[in-house]
């Protein structure tokens, strides 16, 4: 669902929406043979039921300022919601001569079905404000600015909120002067550089909330209740530094172009599940905020339109990067506490993520035939 609204010049305003559910059963009926009872005897009749909502709503206006033919100013300003649930309920009936669901004609079972609340399993918050001004003075020198306040329910406190700014430039030198004669040749040029920072706050729902559960029964018949989550009221946003350059280029009537673009993006306080003391008496992990990471590369890419008529028309698409990644620390954890990968790989500051270490194998002793390891002096 969309609404856009135009009702001012030069303002526009939308607002669009989603709803979104869906709904998973699973029946199953055990017979007496299957459970190893008696001949004769009731089976076992289980139904377990998801139940999951997604409810997303946005509004933003957007207002054209031209001040003259040189000077634009664009305005945006926009609000973002979004409410994901997911809910369970599993029932089961130890003696049962028949599936709880037949058809929708077995109503013997309805009063256990209606006693049975759902539990809620999943359940996610978001909410952001953004509001951005781009200006251009003859559509040739391009100035831009954001500014982003996200806030997500799997924080806790003042951690639920965040701001990521973002600023960005071009320049379309095409369009100068000094480039005039050369305007068969060189169709476009331009030149852009950006800094921005964005946010994950990609983890299970309640990893910063302690919980307790009821096991059992434990003792004399009654259940307990335990904890079965540690929690951790310090998580915070893991934040990524964006930077990028980039000259796009095109040649004779943009039949050659293309693009060079480097780019560096340093993430730090990662959201990672680490493991933690036994002793705690919930688990052995824990989700905290630990470490950095680097990825930096360079992009090239290249199209072309070599033969184009009426009938027949051949182009080419060139494209080549390489990207470098690098584990700048990894706060107070160890290189085996951290899961990145499998076998021999870890995580150790100064390499790439996932590195293999191994012993260095260097041949069979002749003597007994096993396997020679150096040590590591």
């Amino acid at each position: 669902l969309n609404l856009i609204y135009k009702g001012v010049k030069n303002l526009t305003i939308n607002l669009p929406g989603q709803y979104e559910q869906s709904n998973n059963f699973w029946y199953g009926y055990r017979n007496a043979w299957i459970l190893n009872r008696q001949t004769g005897d009731p089976g076992m009749a289980e139904e377990n039921r998801d139940k999951y909502t997604n409810y997303w709503l946005n509004a933003n206006a957007t207002y054209n300022w031209q001040i003259n033919t040189n000077h634009k100013v664009n305005f945006l300003a926009g609000a973002e919601y979004q409410d994901q649930e997911t809910e369970n309920r599993y029932i089961d009936v130890q003696r049962a001569t028949k599936s709880i669901y037949d058809g929708g004609k077995n109503p013997e079972y309805d009063s256990i079905i209606n006693a049975r609340d759902f539990n809620t399993t999943y359940q996610k918050r978001f909410q952001s404000f953004l509001g951005r001004i781009n200006y251009s003075y003859k559509s040739k020198y391009i100035l831009q600015g954001s500014l982003r306040r996200d806030a997500s329910s799997v924080f806790r406190g003042n951690n639920r909120f965040a701001y990521f700014p973002t600023v960005s430039g071009a320049w379309v030198i095409s369009d100068e002067g000094f480039l005039r004669d050369l305007k068969g040749k060189i169709s476009f040029l331009k030149l852009r550089l950006s800094w921005g920072q964005t946010g994950s706050s990609n983890i299970p729902w309640n990893a910063g909330y302690p919980s307790v559960t009821l096991q059992g029964p434990t003792y004399n018949g009654i259940q307990a209740i335990v904890r079965n989550n540690l929690g951790n009221p310090n998580l915070k946003w893991e934040t990524t530094d964006n930077l990028d350059a980039a000259l796009e280029f095109g040649f004779f009537n943009n039949k050659i172009n293309g693009e060079i673009a480097v780019y560096q993006k340093k993430t730090r306080d990662l959201l990672l599940e680490v493991p933690v003391n036994l002793y705690n008496g919930v688990g052995g992990s824990q989700w905290q905020n630990q470490g950095s990471v680097v990825n930096e590369g360079i992009e090239f890419t290249l199209n072309t339109t070599n033969v184009q008529t009426n009938k027949f028309k051949w182009t080419t698409n060139f494209n080549i990067a390489h990207n470098y990644n690098e584990v700048l620390d990894i706060g107070s954890l160890l290189p085996d506490a951290i899961g990145g990968g499998t076998n021999e790989t870890r995580i150790v500051p100064g390499y790439p993520i996932g590195t293999i270490f191994t012993v260095r194998y260097v041949g069979v002793d002749p003597n007994d035939g096993l396997p020679i390891f150096l040590d590591k002096n």
